[in-house]
């Protein structure tokens, strides 16, 4: 079975059901550039929610090996289905209120307009036919105020003392955390506010495409191993990233950058970490 196939299953059940006003696919199935590795995004749009929240329904369309019922950050439910072959189906249960024969109204009334406007594909519409939804201009993302920018360096010169330390005492885990979902995210936002006029995505999608080429080739350095010269290398990369692209974003946009504060941090840093520590 393919993703096709999927989709012209879904498509045909969905027929079936009064209840649901349409069923559509969005991220890279529905752009056209998916690839072997894409999995197929859904919206279920019904009158009754509820009734899909148990998954018996889900068994319709092909041999389960697993599934799970989640959220999306607005609160929606979503299923996360894997059918035979390891095809993988994410699909948001979304309620709808009032009748309207105009799909396209009716999508504007959700907190997904980022999503719908990088294009939709209409598997089916009770009030149409199946079609794509064509692409919008990408939102271009405000400049950072000075806040917003101090904010994000400041802290991610805190966080980056707090990870030496864990790293100094041996306490790796939490080492590696700090990295991956403090310091990583800090520099993402300092690199999107690097390429601000161009089209960013989110959560570092196609960042090859759009972030400074010499920040790209030395990310590799930022992702270390459970050990602890190589979260000593992550460190030191991503402190010297973060002032690079600090500093371009500060000059650009008329900022100072802390620099005085952070050749302080960097130092007691380095003498943090000169020291023999544990290894594991």
């Amino acid at each position: 079975m393919s993703y096709e196939h999927l989709e012209a299953r879904i498509a045909a059940w969905a027929v079936t059901h009064p209840d649901i006003c349409a069923i559509i696919a969005v991220g890279s199935q529905a752009r056209g550039d998916a690839d072997i590795w894409s999995d197929l995004d859904l919206m279920l749009l019904t009158h009754d929610r509820e009734r899909y929240l148990e998954s018996d329904w889900l068994h319709t369309f092909g041999t389960v090996w697993l599934m799970y019922k989640d959220s999306t950050l607005p609160g929606d439910p979503e299923w996360f289905v894997i059918y035979e072959g390891g095809l993988k189906v994410d699909i948001v249960l979304l309620q709808v209120e009032e009748p309207s024969s105009n799909l396209e109204i009716v999508l504007q009334r959700y907190p997904y307009q980022g999503v719908f406007g990088r294009g939709v594909k209409v598997l089916f519409d009770q009030s149409g036919q199946a079609r794509s939804l064509p692409p919008r201009p990408a939102a271009l993302s405000a400049p950072p105020s000075l806040s917003d920018f101090d904010h994000v360096v400041n802290g991610f010169l805190v966080e980056a003392l707090t990870t030496a330390k864990f790293i100094a005492r041996g306490d790796f885990w939490r080492a590696q955390h700090w990295l991956a979902y403090d310091l990583r995210p800090h520099l993402l936002r300092l690199m999107m506010w690097q390429a601000h006029g161009r089209d960013t995505w989110y959560n570092g999608r196609f960042l090859e495409s759009w972030a400074d080429p010499h920040v790209v080739a030395a990310l590799p350095e930022t992702f270390a191993i459970y050990e602890r010269e190589s979260l000593r290398t992550a460190l030191r990369t991503l402190l010297d990233l973060c002032q690079l692209v600090g500093e371009d974003v500060a000059a650009r946009f008329h900022f100072s950058y802390p620099l005085e504060a952070h050749r302080h941090i960097t130092h007691h840093i380095d003498s943090l970490l000169e020291a023999d520590g544990p290894s594991t």
